[in-house]
């Protein structure tokens, strides 16, 4: 199976290879949520930085985005069931990266955590897919996939759901991007 790390800074390419990630042969484009008019180029995979507004966040679920990064913050899930609906029906992944849990210690990382495994049992629950990434921004925050399968069962995933957020899950949206790109031209 391969695996791909996918928020992570392209120099760091040829050390992800030695990790045992795969490569992932598309660009990437991270948004900030007050950017997501800019989400409509198709020639890249889109994520968009969730908000810690509900409202923003589904303005953004609803816009032609890959995915949304993080909506999970110690004191605020910022998503709920109607955001998980028009998710699924945009069929927009929800991304959790592991530099974000790193951020936070003591009361706001368990919060953190326990904010997120409702996340991931609500995600499962309504059949969306979630993607799990280091979100490195430097060497020392690279982990290998066994590490990221790890954090997925810290997050209340099986271990098949674990490694189908690093795996499968990001071969599905990489080939709409180039099915949507290849329509186009």
């Amino acid at each position: 199976m391969k695996y791909y790390d996918i928020l992570v800074d392209p120099k760091f390419e040829g050390v992800i290879e030695r990790l045992g990630y795969s490569k992932l042969g598309v660009g990437i484009q991270v948004l900030d949520s007050n950017e997501i008019d800019m989400a409509y180029a198709r020639d890249k995979l889109v994520f968009v930085k969730s908000s810690n507004s509900l409202e923003k966040n589904r303005r953004i679920l609803k816009s032609p985005c890959d995915g949304i990064v993080d909506p999970v913050f110690p004191r605020l899930l910022a998503l709920d069931y109607p955001a998980m609906t028009i998710a699924k029906d945009n069929d927009c992944s929800i991304i959790l990266t592991l530099s974000n849990l790193e951020k936070y210690t003591g009361i706001q990382r368990a919060n953190y955590l326990s904010r997120t495994r409702l996340l991931v049992k609500m995600a499962t629950k309504k059949r969306l897919r979630v993607i799990l990434t280091t979100g490195a921004s430097s060497e020392f925050q690279l982990r290998t996939p066994i590490q990221l399968i790890s954090f997925g069962k810290v997050l209340g995933m099986t271990d098949s759901q674990a490694k189908r957020a690093i795996g499968p899950a990001v071969e599905h949206i990489r080939r709409r991007v180039y099915d949507t790109a290849n329509s186009e031209s």
